[in-house]
């Protein structure tokens, strides 16, 4: 026979192993949920931390420049180099006539010939000059020469007056021949 003091003992350690089993089962649950928790804290932190890393690079533009040459590569491959190279040919076909007015029309045709391919490569405005505002030397590095040939080319079309003799022509056409090459347009 078990006695009343060792019944209350076997009862005793029964109570205290449910108690302990309980709090290890607790303890877990705490631990898991405080570590989802705190998992949870770090991750919106981090997500937070990304946004404002993608914000900084977007306000200071260090990836400007290479975001803005992929889309110019992409936006290339709509300008159909043969009909550029064919157009670019006859503009130097009026040249190598020599007369004055095959000369203003070679560089009439140029510059109509770059305001095609502006306006393909989605370059938007209502004339050749907006268009040309919005390239930025990073994108055409002879942006600024481009600026004299057309307003050389403006100035042509303008001035009924205005004597172009052929070293004029040369210099204005090697402007539109340079940016031809450095749109990799023709060879």
């Amino acid at each position: 026979m078990v006695s009343f003091s060792e019944l209350l003992s076997t009862i005793r350690d029964g109570i205290l192993e449910v108690l302990n089993a309980l709090l290890y089962i607790r303890s877990i649950v705490f631990t898991d949920s405080f570590l989802f928790t705190l998992k949870l804290i770090s991750s919106i932190i981090s997500a937070l931390l990304f946004a404002g890393i993608i914000w900084l690079v977007m306000k200071t533009r260090v990836l400007g420049l290479q975001v803005e040459q992929l889309s110019d590569m992409m936006a290339m491959a709509q300008v159909d180099k043969k009909r550029v190279l064919k157009a670019w040919k006859e503009v130097q076909d009026r040249l190598g006539r020599g007369d004055e007015a095959n000369l203003r029309l070679a560089i009439i045709d140029a510059d109509k010939l770059l305001d095609t391919v502006l306006k393909r490569m989605g370059y938007t405005g209502d004339t050749m000059a907006d268009r040309l505002k919005k390239i930025t030397k990073a994108q055409l590095k002879s942006i600024n020469e481009l600026w004299t040939a057309h307003k050389m080319r403006n100035h042509i079309v303008h001035s009924a007056d205005h004597t172009l003799s052929r070293m004029e022509a040369i210099e204005v056409l090697e402007i539109y021949e340079k940016v031809f090459r450095e749109m990799n347009l023709i060879d």
